[in-house]
């Protein structure tokens, strides 16, 4: 299943969604702020696995938080221009603070008229959907990486293999 979507991804997002380069790359905030990673439900395990790529590829401090509970302190440091990367569809009281909503998901026109920017997934069923979400969030980290001048393919202190003694 893994390899079946992996292909599907690769050919449906990746040659679809030209924005990601752009998303990151020519974004000052992007370079300099961490976005914090969102999802709901299906789509958490999505977040906290991009905010990770982030970490490991940019060296920056990155979260993956559960949707709901971002009002619980997070939400505190949104401000002007902060970017926020949702794979879930965003609450208006983000944008209202002055955050960057950058939504990661199937096309709906009610929701790009929500978020400053809209990184595109084929829209299929509730299990792969968030498969398919797994490439933009990687692909934003590897962006960011470039931008920043650091080679995502080496990164630091980063093992392949765990050795248990």
């Amino acid at each position: 299943m893994r390899i079946v979507a992996a292909s599907y991804a690769h050919s449906r997002v990746v040659d679809r969604e030209p924005r990601v380069p752009y998303a990151c790359s020519e974004r000052n905030e992007f370079v300099h702020r961490v976005p914090y990673h969102l999802g709901y439900g299906l789509t958490h395990p999505i977040a906290l696995e991009g905010a990770l790529k982030l970490k490991e590829i940019t060296y920056a401090h990155c979260e993956g938080i559960f949707s709901s509970e971002f009002k619980h302190g997070p939400l505190s440091a949104v401000h002007d221009g902060y970017p926020v990367l949702f794979i879930t569809a965003p609450g208006d009281e983000m944008m209202m603070r002055g955050g960057r909503a950058i939504a990661v998901a199937a096309e709906h026109p009610a929701l790009r008229s929500n978020v400053h920017d809209y990184l595109v997934v084929p829209d299929s069923d509730r299990f792969l959907s968030p498969i398919l979400a797994t490439v933009p969030a990687q692909l934003v980290s590897y962006f960011m990486s470039v931008a920043r001048g650091i080679d995502p393919d080496f990164p630091r202190n980063l093992s392949k293999t765990l050795t248990v003694d």
